[in-house]
């Protein structure tokens, strides 16, 4: 046909592109999202069938108006169970983020166990007895995605904020005394 090499290879290349987009595609409407997020998906994740696959609860923290219900529908299509540990995690962050943009600082431990229990049968429609979510917040905890300190638990830049603001008003207070 008298191609030269390079626009074969740009050919090969696009075609390549192409079909790795529609193996997205295909895998995303399998699992119940819609064209619109799919936009978003592609621009915000470099691997997304990778990525979905190891923790679809990105979804949430990286795509606009996606939220953790959206995101759990995903991993339930993906097989994770409404007991999974990783689940359980995924909510008490979700619950925790959610208190702290109305203005939160911190739960009590318990406190957060109950709310994301409340929040959690709620959303499965009161059909599951038990969450692993003590094991969750402790597992949050040791991974640092949260901060725990005399009974409260915080998100860390939370946490760091408050630590924050009580040194600059120690200073004030120490400078203003002097």
């Amino acid at each position: 046909l008298g191609f030269s090499s390079s626009i074969i290879i740009e050919i090969t290349k696009k075609v390549q592109e192409n079909f790795q987009e529609v193996q997205v595609l295909n895998f995303l409407t399998s699992i119940g999202i819609s064209a619109h997020f799919s936009a978003q998906i592609f621009k915000k994740l470099s691997d997304p069938i990778t990525e979905i696959k190891k923790n679809p609860y990105i979804l949430a923290k990286k795509i606009d108006r996606f939220g953790f219900i959206k995101a759990d529908s995903v991993a339930l299509a993906l097989g994770i169970e409404k007991t999974d540990l990783k689940r359980a995690e995924e909510a008490i962050f979700y619950v925790i983020s959610t208190y702290s943009i109305d203005g939160h600082s911190y739960y009590t431990k318990d406190a957060l166990i109950q709310e994301t229990e409340s929040f959690l049968k709620k959303i499965d429609e009161y059909k599951i007895n038990e969450y692993p979510l003590k094991a969750a917040i402790d597992n949050l905890i040791f991974t640092k995605r949260l901060f725990f300190e005399d009974g409260f638990v915080y998100l860390p830049e939370i946490y760091k904020a408050e630590v924050n603001v009580a040194k600059m008003l120690n200073n004030i207070f120490v400078n203003n005394t002097n």
